[in-house]
């Protein structure tokens, strides 16, 4: 697969810069870092490889069959990753294995060896690390509204907030789907709306019952530099 390239317009788990995306069957054997089970699953595979016999993994009374290529390519993820000894994060979306980190020395080194890397990300040159720090998000457009507000479990006062954005629709954007979700008391997490300037939000916080969960401030690109 060819490589793409993509921008980071904001620190992957609030932590990490930069992100390369690996394309392999067997992804799933490094979910949460356990390269002790990664290892045990290639070492059977290399039994079957070396007599000449399917590379096939049973589980669940089911088998599933590897390819040549996806068995190689992850023997090479694993030494890359048993040798590294920095930070990192592994994060499984099968058959795609995320892998962040903030050493771009490393992310780069892994991209020519034999582990099929699709995507890497990383910030724009003229964003400095600084800058994409926690909470702040990159755009190329024109910024109308400064904050996203992301909620909670659960908010109180539904009815208050509807009242409220009557009063203020130039100071609030907010979908159908998650103003009902509001109205109606109900499971909120992962619901968003932007505000125009920070000095509502605590005011917005204390009608919905301290319920938001994470406040992110959006920069436009064009205004990074003045």
């Amino acid at each position: 697969m060819k490589l793409q390239l993509q921008e980071t317009k904001k620190l992957f788990w609030d932590r990490y810069l930069f992100r390369i995306s690996v394309f392999n069957g067997l992804s799933y054997i490094f979910r949460s870092k356990k390269l002790d089970y990664a290892r045990e699953i290639l070492d059977q595979l290399q039994t079957l490889y070396d007599n000449d016999q399917p590379l096939v993994i049973s589980s669940n009374l089911r088998n599933k069959h590897i390819t040549e290529q996806d068995f190689v390519n992850a023997k090479a993820l694993l030494k890359e990753l048993l040798k590294y000894k920095g930070d990192y994060l592994l994060r499984v979306e099968n058959p795609i294995l995320n892998i962040y980190s903030n050493d771009e020395h490393w992310m780069l080194s892994l991209i020519p060896t034999k582990i099929n890397v699709t995507e890497y990300s990383r910030p724009a040159d003229e964003i400095s690390q600084d800058l994409l720090s926690k909470n702040i998000i990159i755009t190329n457009d024109l910024v109308e509204y400064e904050y996203k507000i992301t909620l909670g479990d659960r908010i109180g006062n539904g009815s208050n907030f509807r009242n409220w954005i009557e009063n203020n629709k130039d100071k609030i954007k907010i979908g159908a789907v998650c103003l009902k979700a509001i109205e109606d008391n109900a499971y909120c997490r992962g619901y968003y709306f932007y505000v125009r300037s920070e000095k509502i939000i605590p005011l917005i916080n204390i009608i919905l019952g301290n319920g938001i969960q994470r406040i992110d401030k959006i920069v436009c690109r064009a205004n990074i530099d003045k």
